[in-house]
């Protein structure tokens, strides 16, 4: 077995929290397969919460030179990040893992000494290759991820696939979309989450579209509980986004541990194109998502529903690289989409609401 040869694994997690959510999910898998007698998670701080608890594993944290930003790391973060280095060394590792390829991630690898250095390549013509920088080195990749896989969980299903065997149960949840038209009204928890936020502002939908949203979901479900969830520092706003809808919303604004553990209580989430919707479908909970400048084929969560509105845009998708700032047409993939397309999108068993 696999187990006898391979002795300490260090997986990296460098980039933001929604890929942290994903690599934790296969970390468990991996974890379970018995794969390595050890693992240790290389990652960020704000992500530690999501691996904390995974059995034979130690977390270590530090800035790093992607994922952030290089200005920061400059002033101050190579520190932690070469601590890293030096602890996980001390560590010996037998081999590295990571996931996204990119040539930043691959050479921070191999700072760490280990025999051996695993990751995917992603055939010419992916629509990932356009979010990294792949580099020309790829020969020892563990499996080249072909153009037609574009979704991420099924890559990394694919990756899962080589290094314990086929035959494995996907590494994420399975969730049957649309699972709110097949379960039990028992099963029901009347509340709908929203997280209205992302970290950056060309993912945002515009504030008097949630505002109709939330009245036109008034209207149409009187008796749904509406939580909005956000971080502390959003409570204010979200407070504000509550009182001019009306009221009678909760605000749901704390650590990302306590998110995680009250998305378990709605019974479907509508998000942006960030984290949240991770953690949804981490946690078996279905989600739709409003998605403008990403290509939604990508990043997807199997149990999720995108909504986009393609053509409103000439560079859609740009991949996070927006060509539209300062044009009659900025932020038009999000702003095209309308409050009525959301809510149309509620699967009808939400009528359990009424």
């Amino acid at each position: 077995m696999r187990a006898k040869t391979v002795r300490t694994v260090c997986f990296l997690s460098a980039r933001n929290l929604g890929d942290a959510v994903i690599h934790a999910d296969f970390l468990k898998a991996l974890v379970a397969s018995r794969y390595a007698s050890r693992y240790i998670i290389w990652t960020f701080p704000q992500a530690a919460f999501l691996f904390e608890g995974i059995k034979q594993c130690d977390v270590v944290c530090s800035d790093f030179p992607m994922g952030a930003t290089i200005q920061s790391f400059i002033r101050g973060g190579f520190r932690s990040f070469w601590a890293a280095v030096r602890r996980i060394r001390s560590e010996h590792p037998t081999e590295t893992l990571e996931l996204v390829s990119d040539i930043r991630e691959r050479l921070v690898c191999r700072l760490l000494g280990a025999g051996r250095n695993l990751f995917p390549a992603w055939e010419v013509g992916h629509p990932f290759r356009s979010y990294s920088r792949m580099g020309r080195f790829q020969q020892a990749a563990l499996v080249t991820i072909p153009k037609t896989v574009t979704s991420l969980y099924a890559a990394y299903d694919m990756v899962l696939s080589v290094l314990i065997g086929s035959g494995h149960a996907p590494f994420s949840p399975k969730i049957n979309w649309p699972l709110l038209s097949i379960c039990a009204p028992s099963e029901w928890h009347g509340q709908l989450g929203i997280h209205p936020f992302a970290s950056v502002p060309f993912k945002l939908w515009p504030e008097h579209h949630w505002l109709s949203f939330l009245n036109a979901l008034r209207v149409t479900y009187p008796n749904t509980r509406v939580v909005l969830f956000g971080s502390p520092a959003d409570r204010g706003n979200l407070e504000s986004l509550a009182r001019r809808a009306g009221g009678g919303i909760e605000i749901f604004a704390a650590s990302l541990g306590e998110f995680k553990a009250r998305l378990l209580g709605v019974d479907l989430l509508i998000g942006l194109d960030s984290f949240s919707v991770h953690l949804a479908q981490s946690q078996g909970v279905p989600a739709l998502i409003l998605v403008g400048p990403s290509d939604p084929r990508l990043f997807n969560p199997p149990g999720a529903k995108s909504i986009a509105c393609l053509g409103s845009c000439i560079h859609q998708p740009c991949g996070g690289r927006p060509k539209c700032i300062g044009t009659s047409f900025q932020y038009a993939c999000m702003s095209s989409i309308t409050p009525t397309q959301v809510l149309e999108e509620i699967p009808s068993k939400a009528n359990l609401w009424c």
